[in-house]
């Protein structure tokens, strides 16, 4: 049956290549070489065409699917190359890739090339071809075989490289984050000394005043951070002494409200002195002289013992 197949393949490829004209003019020339000529089934082989033309026009090749007709896959279409362009004649070349998954002789067809000019379209031809495909040989009085195992082949560090790279990006997501909540839970602060009940209002206030004065804000020219820090410890107090809000309000806010705790005249008027001008060097951008800052400092120390809490101890 094997050989009937092939012997009509080969007739039908005689009977072909006689009743086709297989060149065009003697100025074209297309020529098909197979390397090698016969393959195992799906084996690889190279289809490589050359064409010579003139160096002038348009050459049409054929494409993917001339060679796909005839029971051949193609497995690499290749490109066209120039391989030699001497005497006004230029010669081109394209290489498939090719292999078939049928036995027997595989004509292939002669390919049509169309050569285009200004004045004239030619149409020529390469020869045929035939593909023969072998099959397999096998020996039906042998026994049946096992599959053979699989071969192990030592790994190489590209391919252990993604695993490295996933553990090593793991690690450091880990470590960041460690860090992140580390960060984020910060120790328990020491209460401030106006956040310790047993410490009376205008000890807290004294205390911070001359902490303040030991800075010497205003004699390093910070005098903006000198008069708010001024400011900040006398609303403090207010808070602690009176549970005025002093800490959300404004000036005006604070004066408001201020002779409903304090009815002496004269420290309300001292109070409003310490904090306009510390509003006019804050907003202002107003500088006063250099003992008007110290002069805020006493009048700031003398509004808090006037305010204290009398502790009589014989009570």
């Amino acid at each position: 049956m094997r050989s009937m197949v092939k012997h009509v393949s080969l007739f039908l490829f005689v009977l072909t290549s006689v009743s086709l004209n297989l060149l065009g003019s003697g100025d074209f020339e297309a020529s098909i070489q197979l390397r090698p000529q016969e393959i195992l089934i799906g084996q690889p082989a190279d289809l490589e065409i050359s064409v010579k033309t003139p160096d002038y026009g348009l050459l049409i090749w054929p494409g993917k699917e001339t060679l796909e007709a005839q029971k051949i896959e193609v497995l690499r279409f290749g490109l066209v190359d120039t391989l030699e362009q001497a005497a006004d004649r230029i010669t081109m070349q394209q290489k498939h890739r090719i292999t078939a998954w049928e036995e027997g002789y595989i004509p292939i067809p002669p390919f049509e090339f169309i050569f285009i000019t200004e004045n004239d379209t030619i149409t020529f031809e390469s020869k045929a071809k035939l593909f023969e495909v072998r099959g397999v040989e096998v020996d039906m009085q042998e026994g049946y075989k096992d599959i053979k195992p699989l071969f192990g082949f030592p790994r190489t560090f590209r391919e252990f490289l993604p695993y490295i790279l996933l553990t090593v990006g793991v690690l450091l997501i880990v470590l960041l984050l460690i860090l992140f909540l580390k960060k984020r839970k910060k120790p328990a602060e020491e209460p401030t000394i106006w956040e310790k009940p047993e410490v009376p209002a205008h000890i807290a206030a004294i205390s911070s005043l001359e902490t303040l004065r030991r800075k010497e804000l205003w004699q390093k020219g910070e005098i903006k951070a000198f008069h708010s820090e001024l400011t900040a410890i006398i609303r403090k107090y207010l808070y602690k002494r009176y549970k005025l809000d002093a800490l959300e309000m404004t000036t005006g806010e604070i004066l408001q409200y201020l002779p409903e705790h304090i009815e002496e005249k004269e420290l309300q008027s001292e109070f409003k002195r310490i904090f306009e001008l510390a509003d006019m060097v804050k907003f202002a951008k107003f500088k006063p002289e250099h003992q008007e800052h110290e002069r805020m400092l006493e009048k700031a120390l003398v509004f808090v013992k006037n305010t204290a809490v009398v502790i009589n101890d014989k009570e």
